[in-house]
């Protein structure tokens, strides 16, 4: 296997970098050489000291997830380039994280806002026409509601649980939603017709029922 130069001048205790690829970024990560194996192969650690993956002599990972692999992030051991410090990797990987936490919050907030203006002006009239048939089905109270999403209208059974969990003390709601969904169509010639039929939805969960249903419904 090819062995780039640079590389192959690596020795036990010093240090590389992981880049890492995805589909929106790349992340660097600073790691120790541990171990150069005789054939170039090179085994690195994180600077806490967990260990990091095996990497080819040209680069590339070692093994399972490495080049050209769908199952995980593409990676390649290189060394710093001019310009790059192992502090001002760190120090870009912290300003990331906290840009990341502060978009994180905000997008809450506006999500928050988002589904409480939705309730008000929508949920909230939707679930109260909601029909609730009149007998359990096994032992479940089934609720009929209906609402439009892209355009068409859905008319399901929903589920309501409360799900609690002892591990951390919390409750969430779990919406089991399945039922018919229908559009209208207009022809050049002003024709209308309809299609209907059925769907079935996974769980959706939530914080709250009025989260729960805004995820349903959008």
């Amino acid at each position: 296997m090819y062995q780039k130069p640079e590389l192959a001048a690596l020795k036990v205790g010093d240090t590389a970098i992981i880049e890492e690829h995805t589909m929106h970024a790349a992340y660097l990560t600073p790691v120790t050489i541990t171990k150069v194996w005789a054939n170039g192969v090179l085994e690195t650690k994180y600077l806490d000291g967990k260990a990091a993956d095996k990497f080819n002599p040209d680069g590339g990972v070692r093994g399972p997830g490495g080049r050209g692999s769908t199952t995980r992030r593409y990676e390649h051991l290189r060394l710093l380039n001019d310009g790059e410090t192992i502090e001002s990797i760190i120090a870009n990987k912290v300003a990331a994280r906290d840009k990341a936490a502060v978009e994180a919050s905000v997008a809450a907030v506006i999500k928050i806002a988002k589904i409480e203006e939705w309730w008000i002006n929508e949920g909230k009239a939707m679930w109260d026409a909601r029909v609730v048939l009149p007998e359990a089905f096994m032992d479940e109270k089934v609720n009929i509601i209906r609402y439009t999403k892209y355009q068409e209208t859905y008319m399901p059974f929903v589920i309501v649980r409360l799900v609690d969990y002892m591990w951390n003390d919390t409750t969430e709601y779990e919406l089991h939603v399945g039922g018919l969904t229908g559009t209208r169509y207009k022809n050049e010639d002003g024709t209308e017709y309809s299609s209907i039929s059925t769907f079935s939805s996974s769980t959706i969960r939530g914080n709250t029922l009025i989260e729960t249903l805004y995820s349903l419904t959008h």
